[in-house]
């Protein structure tokens, strides 16, 4: 089995066949193409973020808990905006 070096500063060493497998894995995209929420998903996270497990809510729309509680968040936080005009 061959093994290349990965990162030298922290002496790890992986194999050349796991290397492959995530150099193959999808990129982290931070800043990239962002999920575009529709209505309906907002209106489902307005109606049961907080009376449903919020993981449930967020598997069911096909989403990470995370995505879903930070659009939930900046959803509320628009409503606070508006109520205050």
């Amino acid at each position: 089995m061959s093994r290349i070096a990965i990162d030298q500063s922290a002496g790890v060493e992986i194999s050349a066949e796991m290397a492959a497998k995530l150099e193959a894995l999808e990129d982290a995209h931070p800043g990239g193409p962002k999920h575009q929420w529709t209505a309906e998903e907002d209106a489902v996270l307005l109606k049961y973020w907080r009376i449903k497990r919020q993981v449930d809510v967020a598997e069911l729309l096909g989403l990470d808990d995370n995505t879903c509680r930070y659009r939930y968040r900046d959803l509320m936080k628009q409503r606070e905006v508006r109520n205050d005009e």
